[in-house]
């Protein structure tokens, strides 16, 4: 999801996440808040603990659990990877 100002983020995270192999991405801006900048990744599910961890290596990052997703986006997913703004101000 585009947390951030910069349109088109989450588009281009998508390409390169199915050039890597992924499949059933859906992009989508997240809803209105205050994001960290760059990537957060939550996991939602258990069910795909061999994802989580490339996921967790690719970002170099711990997804956070679903408690912690942010009010209004979708549970509806195994994992959400919201990019906040990509870019110093």
């Amino acid at each position: 999801l585009n947390g951030g100002d910069e349109v088109g983020v989450a588009a281009t995270e998508k390409i390169a996440l199915e050039e890597a192999g992924y499949t059933n991405i859906y992009i989508d801006d997240a809803p209105e808040g205050e994001y960290s900048n760059g990537y957060t990744l939550y996991a939602l599910t258990n069910t795909a603990p061999g994802t989580k961890k490339l996921l967790e290596e690719k970002y170099n990052q711990t997804a956070k659990p679903i408690e912690e997703l942010p009010e209004g986006v979708s549970k509806d997913y195994d994992f959400v990877l919201i990019i906040g703004s990509t870019t110093e101000d």
